[in-house]
């Protein structure tokens, strides 16, 4: 299925895979993550795919910061944390025999991103611009992602290193539950209508469709944002290369 979708010679079955304990809003856990990969000389694909929304009824008031207390949480863990380890993995992506490529999982909700509110994103200045909103800030935190796509594009494909950025679509998983955390009403709702939400959703296989045709596709080429398995446009605000 993987081989027709993409048409590409890699199939991946039966391989030994090894987790690694990563927590991407803990700047040590990260780093220990990239210290456990070292004797690894080369990387030939990186798929930046955890993130979290985690105030879904925009409850929070201001902003909710990381274990260090200076940056708010969803910038933090979806794009400090992703760029901590892009950065850190960087000598080894370039040193991939035949290239790598760098997948980042951002959002169609990067639309909701403003440039003028990315940096500096401090405590008090997640979507300072508008006043604080965790979607906006979730927002900012997948337009950054896109910048970063688009930054990597331009300065490392020379390096043999291209990279992607994609909405995977809307995925039925447990990451909306977490982020209805402390609901105990809406949660219940939730439940009582997950059957509907799973035949509407797509399910986990189909939400990696997107990664997969961007990890693995012959002849796809970086540089670009993908939905529903093929290039699609994205924010105008992702275009201010003097931002990224």
């Amino acid at each position: 299925m993987l081989r027709s979708l993409v048409g590409s010679e890699m199939c991946i079955r039966d391989r030994q895979c090894t987790g690694l304990p990563l927590v991407l809003d803990d700047t040590s856990s990260t780093r220990a993550f990239l210290e456990s990969l070292r004797p690894y000389k080369e990387l030939h694909l990186l798929v930046n795919n955890a993130g979290v929304h985690l105030d879904l009824l925009s409850q929070w008031r201001q902003p909710n910061l990381d274990s260090t207390g200076q940056h708010e949480l969803m910038w933090r863990t979806n794009t400090l944390g992703a760029a901590q380890v892009v950065f850190g993995l960087l000598p080894q992506l370039r040193a991939a025999t035949g290239g790598a490529r760098v997948v980042n999982v951002i959002s169609m909700l990067h639309s909701m991103g403003r440039n003028a509110e990315l940096l500096p994103v401090t405590q008090s200045s997640a979507s300072a611009g508008r006043g604080y909103n965790s979607w906006n800030a979730y927002g900012n935190s997948k337009l950054a992602l896109a910048h970063l796509t688009f930054e990597l594009s331009r300065s490392e494909e020379a390096h043999g290193v291209q990279a992607y950025c994609l909405h995977p679509g809307a995925v039925y998983t447990a990451v909306s539950t977490r982020g209805l955390e402390g609901n105990r009403l809406v949660l219940m709702i939730k439940r009582l209508f997950a059957p509907v939400e799973q035949w509407c959703l797509k399910t986990p296989e189909e939400g990696a469709m997107t990664s997969l045709y961007c990890a693995l596709g012959k002849d796809v080429r970086g540089g670009a944002y993908f939905r529903n398995i093929a290039r699609a446009k994205h924010s105008s605000e992702a275009d201010d290369g003097q931002v990224s």
